[in-house]
């Protein structure tokens, strides 16, 4: 009996020890996880409600540091990173204000169609579409413009982002237009609007967007005439985007080059450059419907076949491997910016640099804390972020690949290593993604694992080099790059085909009613929860020589290495087991746990 009961306590201070392991056997991941609630949490609510929740927060996290058994520091750190997350969300929010009101002394119900004139820089791309032309401009400095008199009242400096639009008269004007580059100093003369509300409930509502893009105001011009182009009187960084557009665009010219059709150019654009503006519109929803929107935007794998190739490439140059890594790493920043920067490039970007240093220092690379260094660095630049589809979707997948491709690879054990690894991943990225298609899009289409088994391996390690090289060919040899190009045009017509056919039958495609958070964490949890008790339940059938997965070993290879960068990858090539006290946590909670969390995961 005695004997019993030690057996028990030991066991019982054993579970202890792990769930304290699950805190901090990922310090990184666990004060990035803080700051995120407490961010959200800043987000949901505000006033009196946010400050009740601080509060009730501080006074049971002592509580949960006993119950837990975890150490009054770390309980601090934890709580000092939520209090953080929600702090720096509260106060970047309510910074989030126009200073347009201010500097014409007026009030903002009263500056609505009142004739400004301002000046500044054309902060982005300008957009022609047929009679108007559209652009973001940074203010410096507006004014109140008296028109009858010509005279110019309240000046006042500024510096603020607003969408212009500018109401094209002529053809000509048109072709005028089209001279704009961002970049440009420019004095323009209008009236300002509040960005339209949503007219329903639950629509969209576009003031609150452009609010997370801190944009107030949208800026009204007649005529080409209304904006008159300056000599800038000092460098601006947007004369750095301005290269970098010219430099797409000479990139996109020589891809149509290449291919024979705008409709394959405009889809190479998007998968090479990321420039989906010109990809046939059909075709893009085809894409979406199958769930292959990812393929089209510059993601980790993009980032894994770029820095690949490099270092292969250094490599044939006998370029040592500390500078080769050294190299990639500085041109990593260059390719996110190449390719538009958006949030799933940036996320990529950022793992990439951070593990390729820890590769050239030789120091142990963990996937789950370069992931959280890299979305905490994000939301400190820009907590909006976190209200990125792109943004959650980029991160959550890749936590999901980082988590349960452990679970999975035992399933593909005996495989050989890139079809396995193929497949675990399509299969991985599917469960994992599934909940949060279905929170935003209400849809998820059957079809959706085949169509990514067969035309992601194809699209990535054919399709994606052959434009590529193609695209550099062009501004060598015009004959050679149309040779490239020619079987990447092929395999893009049996894409085509494909998808048009998956799409035929929209049978296919389940429709789902909106769910609840509750509902996306249960599905995680119980998913978690099958998975380890299926490797469990596989293991246990298998004899100890069978159950090695795939060799665990650092792989040297520059090939390797660069496909490091992509966590895909990471989660096949680095990681043999799960996290670290996950696996005996989970193996112990679940004759109690499973239960729960399977009803859980049966909620709408």
């Amino acid at each position: 009996m005695f004997c019993e009961l030690d057996r028990k306590q030991c066991l019982l201070m054993e579970g202890d020890c792990i769930q304290t392991q699950l805190v901090f056997t990922r310090p990184i991941l666990s004060l990035t996880v803080c700051w995120i609630i407490g961010s959200a949490g800043a987000c949901l609510y505000s006033g009196r409600i946010l400050l009740l929740l601080w509060a009730g927060v501080t006074l049971i996290s002592p509580l949960i540091a006993l119950l837990m058994k975890i150490p009054i520091r770390h309980m601090v750190l934890l709580w000092i990173a939520l209090s953080g997350g929600g702090f720096h969300w509260f106060w970047h929010d309510t910074h989030n204000v126009s200073s347009i009101p201010g500097a014409l002394h007026v009030s903002s119900s009263v500056i609505e169609d009142m004739p400004v004139q301002a000046a500044g820089f054309i902060a982005s791309e300008v957009e022609i579409d047929g009679d108007r032309a559209q652009f973001e401009m940074r203010v410096t400095s507006i004014h109140h413009f008296a028109s009858q008199s010509n005279k110019v009242e309240h000046r006042g400096s500024i510096s603020e982002q607003v969408i212009v639009h500018i109401k094209l008269a002529a053809k000509q004007e048109q072709q005028l237009a089209a001279a704009w580059q961002r970049g440009d100093a420019i004095l323009l003369r209008g009236n300002l609007k509040a960005p339209a509300k949503a007219g329903n409930f639950g629509s969209f509502d576009y003031s609150k967007y452009l609010h997370t893009q801190e944009i107030h105001w949208l800026f009204k011009g007649a005529g080409a005439a209304s904006l008159q182009r300056q000599e800038a009187s000092q460098w601006n960084r947007y004369i750095l985007f301005r290269w970098n557009d010219q430099l797409r665009e000479q990139l996109g010219q020589k891809m149509e080059s290449a291919f024979t059709s705008l409709l394959q150019a405009g889809y190479m654009k998007g998968l090479v450059l990321g420039v989906t503006d010109e990809l046939d519109p059909a075709t893009y929803n085809e894409f979406t419907q199958l769930g292959l929107t990812h393929i089209l935007a510059i993601s980790g794998m993009h980032v894994a076949v770029y820095a690949a190739t490099l270092l292969y490439l250094l490599k044939l140059l006998r370029v040592s491997r500390e500078t080769s890594l050294t190299i990639v790493m500085v041109l990593i920043p260059a390719y996110v910016l190449l390719t538009g920067a958006s949030p799933s490039v940036v996320r990529a970007g950022i793992m990439a640099m951070i593990g390729l240093f820890a590769a050239r220092r030789g120091l142990l690379k963990d996937g789950l804390n370069i992931l959280s260094i890299s979305a905490l660095l994000m939301l400190l630049w820009n907590p909006y972020y976190l209200l990125s589809v792109s943004f959650q979707l980029s991160f959550l997948v890749t936590g999901g690949l980082l988590i349960y491709m452990p679970l999975m690879k035992p399933f593909f054990a005996k495989w050989p290593l890139l079809i396995g690894g193929e497949v675990a991943i399509t299969v991985t990225a599917q469960l994992v993604s599934f909940p949060m298609t279905v929170f935003y899009f209400n849809q998820f289409s059957l079809l959706s694992f085949a169509a990514n088994f067969v035309l992601v391996p194809l699209i990535t390690y054919i399709v994606l080099p052959l434009g590529t090289v193609a695209m550099g060919m062009a501004f060598l040899w015009g004959d050679g790059a149309r040779i490239l190009a020619w079987p990447a045009e092929q395999l893009n017509d049996l894409t085509f085909w494909l998808v048009k056919w998956l799409n035929v039958d929209d049978a296919y495609v389940s429709i789902w009613p909106s769910s609840s958070i509750l509902w996306v964490l249960a599905y995680y949890a119980a998913l978690y929860s099958v998975l380890y008790w299926l490797k469990t339940w596989l293991t246990s059938r298998r004899k100890t020589g069978d159950i090695s997965v795939v060799n665990s070993t650092t792989i040297t290879s520059p090939m390797y290495t660069g496909l490091e960068a992509a966590a895909e990858w990471a989660a096949i090539l680095q990681t043999a087991h799960e996290p670290e006290g996950a696996g005996k946590f989970a193996r112990r909670q679940w004759n109690g746990y499973r239960h729960v969390a399977l009803a859980l995961s049966g909620i709408a």
